[in-house]
């Protein structure tokens, strides 16, 4: 084109190719500005949600010590929680948690199921009675100590990108960690438990 409309004068050509050469060039610029209002809104909205969740205020204060030489289950001793401004979850509520084993509890919705793990956990302290982990009050507890021995897997699942096994090793990143693999060789196949070291599999 540059050629065609250049005929009359063949020195005009260069200048012609560039000019058209930086037009062309600019489509990628504009479209990227014509864009940037929307992603701005959602730069904005991710920051919002950001600052949000750092503007929180934590429900407990962690100022525990004591350390447990050895998991010897939990227990909630005459529990009574109550979310704010609402009524009671539970009321003087009790249950032991051995230190070996399964332990399945089940009951309609609403009656507080989540609500008692959230209180092993320490998301939130009773109003009235206590709960202990291997004989020591929560409270007392050292948060690390606490979290290298208790872990939730909720109905939610969020998944970072990678694979499960990075996934998992984002809690425990020596891989002293224990994970269940299942092993179709096994006779019968089986799910066995690796103790201290990741499974290749993963």
């Amino acid at each position: 084109m540059a050629i065609a409309c250049a005929g009359a004068n063949p020195q005009s050509i260069p200048a012609l190719i560039a000019a058209f050469v930086l037009f062309a060039s600019s489509f990628g610029p504009t479209l990227a500005l014509a864009a940037l209002p929307a992603n701005l809104t959602q730069t904005f909205a991710s920051a919002s949600r950001l600052f949000g969740l750092m503007d929180e205020v934590p429900a407990v204060t962690e100022n525990g010590t004591v350390v447990p030489q050895e998991y010897m289950g939990m227990r909630l001793d005459d529990v009574t929680f109550a979310y704010a401004g609402e009524r009671e979850v539970l009321s003087d509520f009790s249950l032991d948690v051995p230190q070996h084993g399964v332990l399945g509890i089940q009951g309609p919705s609403g009656r507080g199921k989540s609500t008692m793990l959230k209180l092993l956990l320490r998301y939130w302290d009773p109003q009235r009675g206590q709960v202990t982990l291997s004989g020591t009050p929560l409270p007392e507890v050292d948060v690390h100590a606490r979290r290298r021995i208790q872990a939730m897997m909720s109905q939610e699942t969020h998944l970072f990108d990678g694979s499960i096994r990075d996934n998992l090793l984002i809690a425990l990143p020596e891989s002293a960690a224990r994970l269940w693999c299942w092993s179709p060789t096994a006779n019968p196949p089986c799910a066995l438990l690796m103790r201290y070291s990741i499974c290749n599999c993963l």
